[in-house]
């Protein structure tokens, strides 16, 4: 038995990410069929994304085009002749019995990422680029596995980077840089929580001496924050094991949103028998498609230098503009929908520094916790700034704001019909507060008694259930004020 090392060792994270883009095609990427069947199960269905015998396969140029614009975006090699294999699997999702993609041949090899760290651009390789179909999906409960076959043959391109990521930090902001190029090139929607971006992250920790660490991957990671939290548990697990004298085996695994878990060991993966696809030739690019591609780019390619370069000139007119910090623009700078959310509200009347805190603080946390974009909630520019007005003039709590907040994120509606209908409007009342205090410390005696013989902590539990029984409508000061009048022990 292997004894444990008596002093835990500083292990380096070693982090690749590799990641599917669905490209922004009107049909598949071998047939006709429609790729936004909606959400009718097994309507856009042929005998070729099906697999019928004799069913012959034909290439989607607009999927090429797409593929070496995303190429040319980060700055990759397009290779005048690439090639279609065979990989041979069977599952239900899989009609056809194998999948389609370059494994030998692919299209785009050697190009770059670059992330800001400080001043710097710094570089990180992207090692290829390459064309598959994406499977189906299947639905399961308790009894059945249900099948919808309306995804198999989307056009996917599947984007590897180098293992040269040191931190889960680091690789998810690789991964927001990457689905920022591939947006603003237009070669992908983008929406993760469609699955139109998704991520297999690879990691191991690298002893002190630098030699190689044990890899395990965390499969279909569908968020940026998804990305992170597995990342950090798996560096936090691996580093327990290792600290432990664990020996490790190279695995896959999947994250539940809390924690990942073994789906199978590496040793038992399968044997998927490549063979170039016999019913298609070679992909052969020429100059003009190339040409094409590099001239439908919103600007010199590599892409990701364009937009660094160009957030610098936006950091610094917005910050003269609006005179935010750096770190309030870059987050609000993040993403289109955002930047406009920004600029409507700053446009309907509100102040550039409480419209940043709202976004900066408040509206990214539930976005990020909900892994949805700004613009597919219904969150609107008034409801900020009806928001901050009842907070200006007194009318609700931060507290109730915050509730509110939570609920026209996910449903709309009115701001003042709801503080109305919920009667969430804030308590000024001395008597009424007095009251609502009494009945807490009326209901927690031994909580009031413990306090009183001089354990403070007991003071924020009173202040907690407070602000419960008042549905969050008293300010903390005057929640502070009354239950420390009411604590005072009587003459």
């Amino acid at each position: 038995m292997t004894q444990p090392n008596p002093q835990p060792t500083s292990w380096k994270p070693v982090i690749g990410l590799e990641v599917h883009a669905q490209l922004n095609t009107r049909s598949k990427l071998f047939c006709p069929c429609s790729t936004s069947a909606g959400d009718t199960a097994n309507k856009a269905l042929c005998p070729v994304c099906m697999g019928h015998p004799g069913a012959m396969p034909r290439l989607n140029a607009e999927a090429v085009h797409l593929a070496m614009r995303a190429g040319l975006a980060l700055g990759m090699r397009i290779h005048a002749r690439s090639r279609f294999d065979r990989k041979h699997y069977f599952y239900p999702d899989t009609p056809k019995g194998y999948q389609l993609t370059q494994h030998a041949w692919p299209i785009c090899t050697s190009g770059q990422l670059h992330l800001r760290k400080g001043e710097e651009l710094v570089p990180f390789v992207v090692e290829r680029l390459h064309l598959e179909e994406d499977s189906g999906r299947l639905q399961h409960d308790e009894d059945h596995a249900l099948g919808d076959w309306n995804r198999a043959g989307v056009p996917l391109i599947e984007i590897v980077g180098a293992p040269d990521l040191s931190s889960p930090e680091e690789a998810e902001a690789w991964l927001r840089m990457l689905h920022r190029v591939l947006v603003a090139a237009d070669v992908c929607g983008g929406a993760m929580e469609k699955g139109e971006l998704r991520c297999d992250a690879n990691i191991s920790l690298q002893p002190p001496d630098g030699s190689p660490g044990v890899r395990v991957e965390v499969k279909n990671l569908n968020s940026f924050r998804a990305v992170r939290k597995a990342l950090q548990h798996e560096v936090e697990r691996l580093g327990g094991l290792l600290d432990s004298g664990e020996h490790l085996v190279s695995e896959t695994r999947t994250w539940t949103g809390e924690k990942t878990e073994r789906l199978r060991l590496k040793d038992q993966a399968v044997e998927y028998r490549f063979l170039p696809e016999p019913d298609l030739p070679d992909l052969v690019l020429n100059d003009g498609m190339v040409g094409q591609a590099v001239n439908t780019l919103p600007g010199l390619p590599p892409l990701d230098i364009h937009l660094l370069r160009s957030d610098d000139d936006t950091l610094a007119k917005w910050m003269k503009a609006f005179g935010l910090t750096r770190e309030q623009v870059a987050v609000l700078t993040r993403s289109p929908d955002v930047a406009n959310f920004f600029g409507q509200c700053v446009e309907a009347g509100g102040k550039p520094d409480q419209v940043a805190q709202w976004i900066q603080r408040d509206v990214t946390a539930r976005l990020n916790e909900r892994s949805v974009a700004l613009a597919e909630t219904p969150l609107r520019p008034n409801h900020i700034l009806e928001l901050q007005a009842g907070l200006d003039e007194g009318t609700i709590t931060r507290a109730v704001a915050l509730r509110i907040l939570d609920w026209v994120m996910l449903r709309g509606g009115d701001i003042q019909g709801l503080v109305a209908i919920q009667d969430l409007g804030r308590i000024h009342d001395a008597s009424r507060i007095q009251a609502l205090t009494e009945q807490v410390l009326t209901e927690h005696p031994e909580q009031r008694a413990a306090y009183l013989e001089g354990h403070q902590e007991r003071f924020g539990f009173l202040m907690g259930e407070l602000r419960s029984a008042s549905k969050g409508r008293i300010d903390p000061s005057d929640m502070k004020t009354a239950l420390t009048q009411a604590l005072e022990p009587k003459a």
